[in-house]
């Protein structure tokens, strides 16, 4: 099940984290979600190379039996995953590493799979009685899903909630339960006293959320201009997490605590209080979030132009926002200018950010594999077959 918990993070938390990296490679913008195929092809690969090839090698040094395999297979996802934390530590300090680190995690990550999930298949049927057999693979799913519902839980439990989302849905609700205009929603916020400095409100223009302010607001608008001018003056790259600190000139919130500085990838920033309960990662942090965007490059060579010409020029997730109004689109032969734009927030942070998030999955993964060898050292195991008949069956023919 753990195994699983990682190996399926490859079409989800991977994606996400190839949205920070630099994906030219063949002269292409490689979008996010394309890396992972080189999955597959390396398992085509893999199968007849290991069987043919890296088995036989490894079986003259030491017998290779299936729970050996198990266990160096859940090793090598240590270190696939171990590659991508330290890629996401490089994007943490503003840096936007080559998508190549993925693709070598993938070399690891792929062949963790060939050793374990394939092998433990095998194995298991070889283990199973006859009667038991049919629900090999019942539980071999039963495993994927609780690998998945691990994750699923880690990622419930450290995020904070988003107090702004919380305040507006429960706004829009009371609206629709009145039948009156939304115009404008105040919080009492932590100190559930209204009038005090820590409310927050927010005002809705056509019942969608038009803007926010709270304590730390009138703060964060010359930082947010400070921090622009440094960008552009920059290649568009987001200050250092030393130089943005040197920004905030140790400016104070209203509750006397230092604003922070945060770099969250090359191309985003963020600058928040830790609000009125004076404590980090709550619903009451205060905030904004500083994002670069960067139009994309024309292709150059002709097999990149060739790619091009047959990839859509906007995702379908870019173009669902320009219809629902979220954002702008851009009119045909229109080039997008590198722009700047910032975010307001309360809460709604992670507790487990950037590198933490894929360094516990790694330890709990290594934690995972040494549990294994050391049960693995102690199990003996038998082996059932499918043409085996047992002696009393044998008998009972007899006697027929």
């Amino acid at each position: 099940a753990m195994f699983w918990a990682l190996f399926d993070q490859t079409m989800t938390s991977w994606v996400l984290q190839a949205e920070d990296m630099d994906r030219h490679w063949l002269g292409i913008e490689w979008l996010s979600a394309q890396v992972q195929l080189v999955n597959p092809l390396f398992i085509l690969t893999f199968i007849p190379l290991f069987t043919y090839g890296v088995y036989p090698v490894l079986n003259r040094f030491f017998p290779l039996t299936a729970i050996r395999k198990i266990a160096i297979g859940l090793f090598l996802m240590v270190i696939g995953f171990g590659i991508i934390a330290m890629a996401q530590q490089s994007i943490d300090a503003g840096n936007r590493p080559s998508i190549g680190w993925q693709i070598l995690a993938f070399v690891f990550v792929t062949a963790s799979e060939v050793m374990v999930s394939i092998v433990c298949l095998e194995f298991s049927y070889s283990q199973a009685p006859k009667a038991m057999k049919s629900w090999i693979m019942a539980l071999f799913l039963f495993a994927v899903s609780m690998g998945n519902l691990f994750t699923a839980g880690v990622n419930h439990l450290i995020q904070v909630p988003d107090r702004l989302a919380l305040i507006e849905d429960k706004a829009i609700q009371k609206a629709k339960d009145e039948k009156e205009p939304l115009e404008r929603v105040t919080d009492p916020g932590f100190d559930e006293k209204a009038g005090t400095d820590d409310d927050i409100t927010i005002v809705f223009k056509d019942g969608k959320r038009d803007s926010e302010r709270f304590a730390t607001d009138p703060l964060l608008e010359p930082i947010a201009k400070s921090i622009e001018a440094h960008i552009r003056a920059n290649d568009w790259r987001v200050p250092d997490n030393e130089t943005g600190k040197a920004l905030l000139n140790n400016i104070t919130d209203i509750w006397g605590r230092p604003l922070e500085y945060l770099v969250v990838n090359s191309r985003q920033c963020r600058v928040f209080s830790d609000g009125p309960d004076r404590m980090p990662l709550t619903q009451w942090d205060e905030g904004m979030t500083i994002t670069v965007e960067i139009p994309e490059p024309e292709p150059s060579g002709w097999f990149a132009k060739m790619i091009a010409q047959i990839r859509p020029q906007e995702t379908w997730a870019d173009r669902r926002k320009v219809e629902l109004g979220i954002q702008e689109g851009t009119k045909a032969g229109e080039t997008r200018a590198a722009s700047v734009s910032a975010t307001r927030f309360v809460g709604g942070q992670t507790r487990l950010q950037g590198a933490a998030y894929f360094w516990f999955f790694t330890w709990v993964m290594l934690g995972t594999a040494v549990v294994f060898a050391i049960v693995a050292k102690f199990y003996r195991p038998r082996e059932y077959f499918h043409d085996e008949v047992p002696e009393e069956e044998e008998i009972v023919e007899a006697l027929q």
